[in-house]
């Protein structure tokens, strides 16, 4: 009961995980027959490659259980139409990646089962048997895995290094968006609901007010509320919600009015909300901006950077990586040796200086080694990929809060950039491809 009340207390507020999950399925087995007598057919091909009945099926089922798409208002025939463009699209895509040499091992998708369990707070085999349960086998979160981190590379590798965002956009989108990082009231609150029956007598009605103001009073008397909660629990149309911080655009205006102004441990109310009778306790109060603003750690590094050719291999840039390193550790100018050695056009003709970069964008074993050294020292020699790097420590410290706000706009910017740009890359890819539909499946 609770739970409905807060998805009426809190305007947008998403519904809970097991709610969704049950629409979900239900959607899932309505949609079931539709696809059932066709499940093995051809539905198109993309340069030879053919694309099943059954993938089309699978990517419905995402689209509901992970992205959380509500489909009750899309026809079937309009919901496959969508499936089946996207598939075009992630075949294009996948088929461009491996022409250039792309690969990505079962390891790496391993680690990225994980990591979604892990964002969905789950272990790895309980978000796969929740898979399960709607019809998607591990070999199809596998399957849809890899096409994402094998285009998330193709991205990396063709349009993020000709994406840039200037301080000049930065400061227009400030400047048109100020309310976007101007602070507004968030509470932290606790809500005791007493939900009226809709065939409740005005007797009855009555009683459940005066009790709602018992409850009231005993809460501002400085009785805790962990402990009424068990004999709360009792009645059917009592329910408890701790509902922790809330921003106070996410407040409908009955509640919203009653808290605002009130003390960090105050009790307000009752208040009437639809036919809800509520108390609610403010445990504490604060300014917050919309869009959290956390400062990053940050790092000024030089680079020095072999990459293998054809008449060298890993080993051997290592070795002549170390004897570099060498040559830094004992006085030799980090700078010149970068201008002389580095093989990153990016950097090598300001002596390797890579600027400054947040410690999250570091890779972790580089980042490990960095938490330990102080300006001037220098790293031990990093393999990534198919190059080798040696790195200076030039300077570190924390972002300021207008430095931490520019960069939330310049990755915002930079990723719709990014969506434009892969955009045009696949109408790219889909002029020079032999894309045959099947519309007699």
């Amino acid at each position: 009961m609770i739970n409905t009340f807060c998805n009426k207390l809190l305007i947008g507020h998403a519904k809970s995980y097991a709610f969704q999950l049950t629409i979900l399925v239900a959607l899932i087995l309505s949609y079931m027959p539709s696809y059932s007598q066709t499940l093995d057919g051809i539905a198109a091909s993309v340069n030879g490659e053919a694309i099943t009945n059954s993938a089309l099926q699978t990517r419905v089922r995402f689209y509901r259980f992970q992205e959380g798409i509500d489909t009750s208002q899309i026809s079937a025939e309009d919901l496959r139409g969508n499936a089946l463009e996207e598939e075009i699209a992630i075949r294009l895509q996948v088929q461009e990646a491996q022409r250039i040499g792309i690969e990505i091992s079962e390891g790496e998708v391993s680690l990225a089962i994980i990591d979604l369990s892990e964002s969905n707070q789950m272990t790895k085999e309980e978000y796969v048997r929740t898979l399960a349960e709607s019809g998607i086998t591990e070999a199809q979160i596998r399957k849809r895995l890899h096409d994402q981190l094998v285009i998330r590379r193709l991205v990396d590798a063709r349009i993020e290094p000709r994406v840039r965002v200037s301080d000049d956009q930065v400061k227009r989108y400030l400047d048109a968006n100020k309310e976007q990082f101007e602070p507004v009231p968030h509470f932290n609150l606790n809500v005791v609901s007493v939900v009226i029956p809709s065939n409740a007598s005005s007797e009855r009605v009555q009683l459940m007010r005066e009790n709602t103001n018992e409850i009231a009073r005993v809460l501002r008397n400085g009785v805790p509320l962990e402990e009424i909660e068990e004999e709360l629990s009792r009645y059917e149309e009592v329910d408890v919600g701790r509902l922790g911080w809330i921003s106070a655009d996410s407040l409908v205006p009955e509640v919203f009015e009653a808290v605002q102004g009130a003390e960090s441990g105050s009790v307000v109310g009752p208040v009437s909300y639809l036919n809800n009778i509520l108390v609610v306790i403010v445990n504490d109060f604060q300014m917050r901006p919309p869009i959290a603003v956390e400062l990053a750690q940050l790092y000024r590094l030089r680079q020095i950077r072999l990459t293998v050719q054809e008449n060298n291999d890993l080993e051997e840039l290592v070795q002549k990586l170390e004897g570099i390193r060498e040559q830094a550790l004992a006085g030799s100018d980090f700078a010149e040796l970068a201008s002389t050695h580095s093989e990153d056009v990016n950097s090598r003709q300001s002596g390797g200086d890579m600027g400054w970069l947040e410690a999250k964008r570091i890779p972790v074993e580089l980042n490990s080694e960095l938490e330990s050294l102080n300006p001037g020292e220098i790293t031990s020699v990093f393999e990534f990929g198919d190059s080798v790097h040696l790195f200076q420590l030039v300077d570190a410290r924390l972002e300021d809060k207008d430095e931490a706000i520019g960069n939330i706009v310049r990755n915002r910017l930079r990723a719709l950039k990014i969506d434009d740009e892969q955009r045009r890359m696949i109408r790219q890819l889909r002029q020079n491809a032999a894309i045959n539909y099947n519309f007699n499946y």
